[in-house]
């Protein structure tokens, strides 16, 4: 259940499709059902993992999921009403640059090289491997290649 709280900070769990993540929609009900022979196979849950069947104690689990997804519901509307919107794609809400817009992967590497050296100290004369590697740009964060 908080595997599908987790996939976005604002939006609602019940906003969200449930199986645009096939990863996930497997893994949860697949998940549950490894849980159930560890519960319930009388040899395995008392000699391997020593503990017993759950009775009563199924009411306190539904009820603390309960408790737990409103809770994080309440903090996501909270989050949603009182902090400005996410931007899409830049950790921070960064503003972009000027020049990132116009930069391209034929973009010749000296020119990227110079680019990132601007932001290193003027005593810098050697430009290092890291620093003239092309650079690739998904989603607004910036991946250098060596």
């Amino acid at each position: 259940m908080h595997a599908y709280n987790c996939r976005h900070s604002r939006a609602s769990a019940f906003s969200l499709p449930l199986l645009d993540n096939k990863v996930l929609a497997w893994s949860v009900p697949l998940g549950t059902l490894i849980s159930v022979p560890l519960l319930y196979v009388p040899w395995l849950n008392t000699q391997v993992f020593k503990h017993i069947s759950l009775t009563w104690e199924w009411g306190m689990v539904a009820g603390y999921c309960v408790v737990f997804q409103a809770a994080v519901e309440i903090y996501k509307a909270l989050k949603r009403a009182w902090l400005p919107p996410l931007t899409h794609g830049r950790i921070g809400g960064a503003e972009k640059r000027p020049d990132e817009d116009s930069r391209t992967e034929s973009q010749p590497e000296a020119t990227v090289a110079k680019e990132l050296d601007t932001h290193a100290p003027a005593t810098s004369a050697a430009v290092t491997a890291a620093q003239a590697a092309p650079l690739h740009q998904r989603d607004g964060i910036v991946v250098s290649i060596v």
